[in-house]
């Protein structure tokens, strides 16, 4: 796996933060068919309406990569909002639902497509309680901690049926890792070891389980952290 050469700051588009360079990168969206994939504007009103109205949420997914690593175009934005929360989100954007089913939500705000995930696992519901902040043209976002991003990144990567998804999982572990695993302890890649395993319950799923922890621990020697590799048992 090969990463950019450049120094992440160097990635950055002129007097933008991470976050809003991968937010302009969507609103450029796929210039050949005329897409755009989110707008600023709309993501400015997003984050002003979820802090004024008391919504316990976390920012998911790739743009919350792209705050830690690497900014780079995603097509959606990723919410994962407390469940006692859920109703008073649905109400603040009934005009945008699209559909739902019993754990998530999809809305679409003109060019801006918006999936909530209901936090109703532990792990879930401490990833919003940990979030972490961040700005967006001003406006103050709570944003997923590195760590329950690692955490969430490697449950999706083996649950995804489109190799190709699963694949930017892991590349996106790698480029979170590669900036910030210094940031990471011992304690952190058990916490993400012991929440994976609570999830399991039949020999299968142990069996991914621990796929997924010998990718982890090889994702770290090779980026010579191996001071933080779990001890399968």
């Amino acid at each position: 796996m090969s990463f950019p050469q450049h120094p992440r700051e160097e990635l950055l588009m002129h007097g933008k933060n991470a976050l809003e360079t991968a937010v302009a990168l969507g609103e450029f969206g796929n210039p050949f068919k005329g897409e755009r994939f989110m707008r600023v504007e709309t993501l400015k009103w997003l984050f002003e309406q979820l802090k004024e109205h008391g919504i316990r949420y976390a920012l998911v997914g790739g743009l919350a990569v792209a705050h830690y690593a690497i900014p780079r175009t995603t097509q959606d934005v990723d919410l994962l909002v407390l469940q006692e929360d859920a109703n008073k989100l649905l109400q603040l954007l009934r005009p945008y639902y699209a559909r739902g089913m019993a754990q998530v939500m999809f809305f679409q705000i003109d060019d801006t497509r918006l999936d909530v995930l209901i936090a109703i696992l532990r792990y879930q519901r401490i990833a919003v309680l940990n979030a972490q902040e961040g700005t967006f043209e001003g406006v103050p976002v709570k944003i997923v901690s590195p760590r329950d991003l690692v955490l969430m990144k490697l449950m999706a990567a083996w649950e995804r049926p489109n190799e190709i998804n699963g694949e930017q999982d892991r590349v996106d572990i790698l480029h979170i890792l590669e900036q910030l695993g210094n940031q990471f302890t011992p304690d952190d890649i058990a916490y993400i070891a012991d929440r994976l395993r609570e999830l399991c319950f039949l020999h299968e799923e142990f069996a991914r389980w621990r796929e997924r922890m010998e990718w982890l621990n090889n994702a770290l020697q090779r980026l010579n952290l191996s001071h933080l590799q779990y001890l399968l048992p």
